[in-house]
C-alpha cells in the first residue's frame, strides 16, 4: 500500500523487503487468493488430514453498510482424521477459533503448526499421485486465477523437480524472534538474528557463499524494553545502517 500510494512497483517493494531480511532477492512471485487454494486441492481429489479440534465459526459482516450482514466465510468443520475439499481445507487452514471462543489450547501457536502440517500433507497427497499431468493442471489453475511472473513452462519444470522430491525434503519453518515483543504498547516481531542466520543458511540460501548478518537490514531489539518510549541503545541495524525513521518511528498506541 505505501509503495502503490507513492507511485512505486508493490512487487519491487515487496521484494526489497524480503531482500533486507533474507540477505537475497527472490527471482519469482506468486500471489494466489483463497479461490485458487480451493480449486487446486479439488484437482488433487482432496486431501486426507487429522483436524486437531472441532471448527464451527460464522463470519458475517455489514461491508456495504446498509444495515444487513452478509455472509463472508464460514467454517464447520469436525475433529478427526477425513478427506478434505477444498473449501473445507481452506476453513481449517483459516480456522482460528469457535463462535464461543474456543479452539485451540495455545492460539496462534497451534494455529501455525495446523497450517504447517496441512501444507506437508497436500504435498505428501500431490507426491503419492506421481501424476505428472495432474500438477500441470494444477499449475494451471495458478497461471489462470493468481497473479505472477512464472511461465507454464517454469512451472511445468518446477513440478518435475518436485515430483523428484519426498515428503521429507519439505521443510516448513517460523521465523525464530520474540513474538511478544511490545513498543509503546504496539505489538511487533524482534528477529532473533543468530538463529534466523542458521535457518537462512541451512535452507533458504541459494548462494555460493554464507549469508552473513552484516549482508541484511534486519532491525532488532537487544534486550525487552521496560516503559511506554524506546530505549535508546536498545536496538540496532544488522548492517551497522541507520534506524529507518529514528525511534519515534515507532507507532504510538
Amino acid at each position: 500500500s505505501y509503495a502503490k500510494s507513492n507511485g512505486e512497483s508493490e512487487i519491487e517493494a515487496l521484494k526489497d523487503q524480503v531482500e533486507a531480511i533474507t540477505g537475497f532477492r527472490p527471482d519469482s512471485y506468486v500471489f494466489i487468493d483463497t479461490e485458487v487454494f480451493v480449486k487446486a486441492i479439488d484437482e488433487l481429489g482432496g486431501v486426507y488430514f487429522d483436524v486437531p479440534v472441532n471448527m464451527n465459526y460464522d463470519d458475517y459482516a455489514d461491508n456495504d453498510m446498509d444495515g444487513v450482514c452478509e455472509y463472508i466465510f464460514t467454517i464447520h468443520v469436525q475433529k478427526g482424521y477425513q478427506l478434505l475439499d477444498g473449501r473445507n481445507a481452506l476453513g481449517v487452514f483459516r480456522f482460528r477459533q469457535n463462535n464461543d471462543g474456543t479452539g485451540y489450547g495455545m492460539g496462534d501457536i497451534d494455529r501455525l503448526e495446523t497450517q504447517h502440517a496441512l501444507i506437508k500433507a497436500v504435498a505428501k497427497q500431490a507426491l503419492t499421485l506421481k501424476n505428472f499431468t495432474n500438477l500441470i493442471q494444477i499449475a494451471q489453475i495458478v497461471i489462470d486465477n493468481a497473479q505472477t511472473d512464472l511461465t507454464i513452462g517454469n512451472m511445468q519444470w518446477y513440478a518435475g523437480e518436485f515430483l523428484k522430491m519426498t515428503t521429507d525434503d519439505i521443510n516448513i519453518m517460523t521465523l525464530p524472534g520474540n513474538y511478544s515483543c511490545t513498543v509503546r504498547k504496539g505489538s511487533y516481531v524482534s528477529i532473533s538474528v543468530d538463529e534466523w542466520m542458521t535457518m537462512v543458511n541451512t535452507y533458504l540460501n541459494p548462494l555460493k557463499n554464507p549469508i552473513k548478518a552484516e549482508n541484511c537490514n534486519i532491525l532488532y531489539q537487544i534486550a525487552p524494553d521496560v516503559g511506554y518510549d524506546p530505549t535508546e541503545g536498545n536496538y540496532a541495524v544488522t548492517n551497522g545502517g541507520e534506524i529507518a525513521g529514528g525511534l519515534s518511528s515507532f507507532y504510538k498506541f
